[in-house]
């Protein structure tokens, strides 16, 4: 797969090409969890993320936070620890 390119992610691979994903947010993810990828965004900074959610977009899974976690890379743990104190979880 190429690289995703939508509201949630930006990242282009080393061609500058992306699939522009046409659907409406709530058919990527779910509200809560647009959240929390947002937190975690803030956080960790898109760096953090970007690898997970295209890893979890290629499994051809949804993009939620419980399928992103087990993605996040060993500098980017703290991400998740992040995002359950601000959700209050």
């Amino acid at each position: 797969h190429q690289p995703i390119c939508n509201s949630i992610i930006f990242r282009q691979n080393s061609d500058a090409r992306c699939l522009i994903l046409a659907l409406e947010p709530v058919y990527i993810s779910t509200y809560v969890d647009m959240w929390k990828i947002s937190a975690g965004n803030y956080y960790g900074g898109a760096g953090c993320l970007s690898t997970a959610i295209q890893e979890v977009y290629d499994e051809g899974r949804q993009i939620t936070w419980d399928a992103i976690t087990p993605h996040l890379t060993t500098e980017c743990l703290l991400v998740d620890d992040y995002v359950s104190k601000v959700m209050r979880e």
